[in-house]
């Protein structure tokens, strides 16, 4: 997959594949993509680095979610609320 940023910060992704033009919309003010063969990973947050999100947009079904820290175990070592 191929990830095209515009000039009005939008991001495009052309599926070779399939010779389409997909648009994401991210609700984040600050994102930064990575493409792969099969499957686009952003990682956005909000200014200063508050509410940081993982999308990926794959042409596969996502078989796996990756739970957040809030459900996750004390001993993790991540900060819960």
């Amino acid at each position: 997959m191929l990830l095209i940023d515009t000039p009005d910060k939008k991001s495009l992704i052309y599926d070779e594949k399939y010779n389409c033009l997909v648009r994401i919309n991210l609700n984040r003010e600050d994102c930064r993509g990575f493409p792969a063969e099969d499957s686009v990973m952003f990682v956005c947050c909000d200014n200063g680095g508050q509410n940081p999100i993982l999308y990926l947009y794959s042409r596969e079904k996502v078989k796996i979610q990756i739970p957040s820290a809030a459900n996750g175990l004390n001993g993790n070592m991540l900060e819960h609320p």
